[in-house]
Formats: structure tokens, sequence, C-alpha cells
């Protein structure tokens, strides 16, 4: 993985330019030049049992919502959809709450 934006603490060692424009993975809002986030393949498992690899462009809030937000009660299992908006929303508060512990 790499990191976009200003890095953070814990953010990969690898920096890359911010994918203006392009759509985070997670949330499918555009990327704005201050935006922070991460980019770089991972696998997955699938709902058959499967493994499969996909590259992901995200946010580094929404990246920590698609790892952690079905513990955390935000997730589409437990809200449901959510318009792209509201998915980024769910996103920074995790962050927040996150930060705060």
């Amino acid at each position: 993985m790499r990191y976009f934006g200003e890095p953070w603490p814990g953010a990969p060692e690898k920096p890359a330019a911010t994918p203006v424009g392009a759509p985070c993975s997670i949330c499918t809002l555009r990327f704005i030049p201050d935006d922070r986030g991460m980019l770089g393949g991972e696998m997955r498992g699938t709902r058959r049992g499967g493994i499969e690899g996909r590259y992901v462009v995200a946010h580094r809030e929404c990246y920590m919502l698609d790892k952690i937000g079905h513990d955390e009660g935000v997730c589409e299992c437990t809200r449901g959809r959510r318009s792209p908006h509201e998915k980024r929303a769910d996103a920074l508060a995790l962050w927040a709450r996150v930060a705060e512990e």
C-alpha cells in the first residue's frame, strides 16, 4: 500500500500522488487535492469462500470503514446501503471516534 496527501501516524511508508478526480473505491466520491488516502492491491475473501484481488484507491477514513466498520456497527450489514455522502460521513465519524481512543 502507498499513501497520498499529508502523512499521518500509521500511514504506509511510500508516498504517491493524490489521484485528484478519481473515485474512492469505498464511498465513490471523487478525490480533491487536500484528501488523504491509500492505494494499492489487496486480497479479500468472497462470500462463496474464495479469494479475490482488487486495486483499492480510498480515503484513509473510508479504507478504515471498509476494514472495521462491521465491528463498529457502521457497515452496510448493519446500516443498510447508504448514499456516497452518508458513507463518507460515517467514515469520517468512525475515524474521529477511533482517534479519540
